[in-house]
């Protein structure tokens, strides 16, 4: 052993008495591996050093600090309250706008009790909702909040239990959702834009440095995403359709087109965000098949054409009868977002123009989105696939993207074996690819009425049937299906919309259901076990959820019901109302 390096390396080695404590030192080597030296002395005299190989431990706290770091950023910028609670009913994390309604500088909650930091009156109103989630039940309610800088009025609170793998309850994630526009409605739609502009989703926890505790802080992020995305989406959910039933009844309106813009990013973000987790915990399972390229490629781009338009691009289609075998719905996902860059970033130019089309190379199709954009730096390109990595857009692109959609785009390509592509220099616009390998002919996919049929087949003003245990849903969903002329039952439960329906002969023309019907009460699909029985299995049935987890789609698709996403789109709600009335017609 060299003793002056090691004395260089671990000061401690120097003027060292049996008495001293055992030196412990790190410090990198040139190929960035970490060592740990320990020293130990001898009573006899002299001294033994240890040296050990630390590197991977290293890097596990690193990947976990910055794990928490990413997931703070996210959670800090939410207009939601969220804080974690263990068991003896201490904070161990609070967000951004948590503190802020508390009035708490960063951190300051970290590890004192609840109790402490509320207004005795206030622990007294919640403490039944803490008792009964550290029992392990879910709590939801709704509170009032005092006079305070986040300007929340009334909030709904969700306790929601965290247990470990014995079923032991080891604390409660926290969550407020500000409701105050249900008092206020028409103040909250002027504030809508700004507040629903802020980032949204992901839960945080503290992570130990431990290696061993990396998968199971991952598992727990996992579960709290799966429950707060639906008190998320529920009143996401609502807004929208309230939105759209204002679009109807005020078309051409400044200020609710600016409402939908609003609500629109933010519904992307919320999806994106899903998405990234979702395919992070491998919740999403890609299903391949033989399918026509040229209808996918057809539909994109009728559905950006009016979005070009806008924008003064060229948006042109070079279609093609081939085949291809992959997933339908996750590669349109691709393409979507190919194609909203291009157009977010090609804009602004001379003659700005944007072509989507495929070429086959070898056994697979290659297929591109081209712009002639301002283009991407060599030494850009690698990281604009990295989440919340976003390019300045031209000066008048107004618009910003997310910093999400290639991230999906990656983790997707990569789940399907889809290589990727980009080709770009600056001043020479970008091509954005993804090679799709080549299949045989299978039966043709029935394709959705087109839009002007849609507007034609509402003619016949459906009868609809909603359940749903949101009133705020319920209003809105008659609100919208009202403005489109639509006949409109309403009830929570199926005992409620029997009861509703009794005294009359007809049946609904489509039933839209909820899957998650409350804690204490069957779920969608059960619920319509009993109408089916009292009305027959023809009636058309959509389930609305905000579960996007693979099981549910099965137990859908079984029944042969249509599944809408919350938060719905109205554009996809009007072509099943379409459908439904071509069939009644027929």
């Amino acid at each position: 052993v060299d003793v002056a390096l090691l004395a260089a390396r671990v000061p401690a080695l120097r003027d060292l008495q049996p008495p001293d404590p055992k030196p412990v030192s790190e410090f990198r080597l040139g190929n960035g591996d970490v060592t740990e030296l320990r020293v130990d002395p001898l009573s006899g005299g002299g001294i033994v050093v240890t040296a050990g190989d630390v590197t991977e431990r290293v890097r596990a706290a690193e990947a976990l600090r910055d794990s928490e770091r990413r997931t703070r950023i996210v959670t800090d910028n939410v207009p939601v309250l969220i804080a974690y609670v263990d068991r003896d009913q201490c904070y161990r994390f609070t967000n951004r706008p948590y503190e802020a309604a508390l009035r708490l500088r960063p951190q300051e909650a970290a590890g004192r009790r609840v109790e402490e930091m509320l207004d005795p009156a206030r622990y007294r109103r919640l403490r039944p909702h803490i008792e009964g989630v550290l029992r392990g039940e879910p709590q939801s309610f709704e509170i009032d909040f005092p006079t305070n800088d986040v300007k929340i009025e009334v909030a709904q609170g969700s306790y929601i239990p965290h247990f470990d793998e014995q079923g032991r309850v080891l604390g409660f994630f926290l969550l407020y959702v500000d409701t105050t526009e249900r008092r206020r409605s028409e103040a909250a739609l002027r504030n809508i834009n700004e507040s629903l502009e802020r980032r949204v989703t992901q839960r945080t926890a503290e992570l130990e440095t431990a290696r061993a505790r990396a998968e199971e802080a991952n598992i727990g992020k996992t579960r709290f995403i799966a429950a707060a995305s639906h008190d998320l989406l529920q009143p996401l959910h609502a807004v929208r359709l309230f939105a759209a039933a204002l679009a109807e009844r005020y078309r051409g309106d400044e200020l609710v087109g600016k409402v939908d813009l609003g609500l629109g990013a933010v519904e992307a973000l919320l999806d994106a965000l899903l998405d990234i987790a979702k395919l992070d915990a491998g919740a999403i399972k890609p299903e391949k098949r033989p399918a026509p390229i040229g209808p996918l490629l057809q539909s994109l781009a009728e559905a950006f054409a009016p979005v070009a338009k806008q924008n003064g691009i060229a948006l042109r289609l070079v279609n093609t009868a081939a085949w291809a075998d992959t997933d339908p719905a996750l590669l349109r996902r691709v393409l979507q977002n190919f194609l909203s860059n291009a157009i977010r970033y090609g804009r602004g130019g001379t003659r700005p123009r944007v072509l989507l089309g495929c070429r086959r190379v070898r056994d697979s199709l290659l297929i591109e989105v081209r712009d002639n954009g301002p283009g991407i730096p060599e030494h850009q390109q690698a990281m604009i696939f990295q989440e919340f990595t976003r390019l300045r857009a031209t000066d008048d692109a107004g618009e910003r993207g997310l910093g999400l959609g290639l991230a999906i785009v990656d983790r997707i390509a990569r789940m399907l074996d889809h290589p990727q592509h980009l080709k770009s220099a600056p001043g020479k616009g970008a091509a954005f690819g993804i090679a799709v390998p080549l299949a045989h002919a299978a039966a043709a996919d029935l394709l959705a009425p087109p839009a002007e049929e849609v507007r034609t087949a509402l003619s016949r003003a459906p009868f609809v049937a909603c359940i749903d245990d949101s009133a705020q849903v319920l209003d809105g969903m008659t609100a919208l299906l009202e403005s489109w002329g639509c006949t409109v039952a309403t009830a929570p439960d199926a005992d409620h919309l029997l009861r509703a329906l009794a005294d009359g002969a007809e049946h609904p023309d489509l039933l839209l259901i909820d899957l998650h019907l409350g804690d204490d009460r069957p779920d969608g699909i059960q619920e319509l076990t009993r109408l089916r029985t009292a009305w027959g299995a023809g009636i058309q049935v959509a389930l609305i959820t905000a579960d996007r987890d693979a099981t549910v789609a099965a137990r859908a698709r079984a029944l042969g019901l249509d599944i809408l996403l919350k938060p719905v789109k109205p554009a996809q709600l009007r072509a099943l109302l379409a459908h439904c009335s071509v069939k009644s017609v027929a």
